[in-house]
Order: structure tokens, then C-alpha cells, then sequence
């Protein structure tokens, strides 16, 4: 009898569970809305696939350098917070400098994007 009543406990939890996860995902939602800066999104100035590029440029080298991740693994499998596949296939592939510990990329314009 007593594990009758154990089961029926936890089958009763378990059904309560989504409704207690929703009203705390949606307390956290509101929290959030009230930090809210009332402005609208403007993008930095500058061209973003510079912008793009220095990032991706900084997650390269901390991959290689710091994390010791092999560069190809790299620059497949990481940062793509920072710079979309889109955005990488029109860059250059990297120039990884061991001696200076520093990863450059030249953009389609000529400017060279350098990360330590």
C-alpha cells in the first residue's frame, strides 16, 4: 500500500512539472522585458563583414593558442557566434603565425584582419 501511495505521489509531480516550468519560464520572460532599453537595434557602423572577420579571427587564435584545437578543427567546429559560415566562406583561409602566436585573414577588399 504505501508504494501505491508513492507512485501515485510522483505520477502526480510529474504531471504538475510542466505547468510549474511554464509559469517560471514565463516569470523570467517578464523579468527580462522590464530591463528593456525602449531603442531600436542599430548596427555598428563600419562594414560587417570586417566586423565578422575580427571576430572570427579572435576565436581562431584563441582555439589554436590557448585552447590548443588544431586549426582546421577550428576553423570548422568553433565561433560561429561570431561569424557565420555565410559570412567565413568569403574570407581567405587563415594565416596561422606560431612564431608571433597571432591568426590573420585578408578580406576581399585588401584589409588584413590580425588576432593575438
Amino acid at each position: 500500500m504505501n508504494s501505491n501511495w508513492m507512485m501515485t505521489t510522483a505520477v502526480a509531480m510529474l504531471a504538475a512539472w510542466p505547468a510549474v516550468a511554464q509559469d517560471a519560464r514565463a516569470a523570467l520572460i517578464q523579468r527580462a522585458k522590464s530591463f528593456e532599453l525602449d531603442t531600436p537595434y542599430v548596427p555598428p557602423p563600419g562594414d560587417p563583414l570586417s566586423h565578422h572577420t575580427s571576430g572570427y579571427a579572435k576565436i581562431m587564435c584563441s582555439a589554436v593558442f590557448i585552447t590548443g584545437l588544431d586549426p582546421e578543427f577550428a576553423a570548422e567546429n568553433v565561433g560561429y557566434f561570431t561569424s557565420p559560415y555565410a559570412e567565413r566562406a568569403k574570407v581567405a583561409k587563415p594565416v596561422i603565425d606560431g612564431q608571433n602566436k597571432a591568426v590573420q585573414f585578408k578580406l576581399p577588399n585588401g584589409v588584413t584582419r590580425t588576432a593575438k
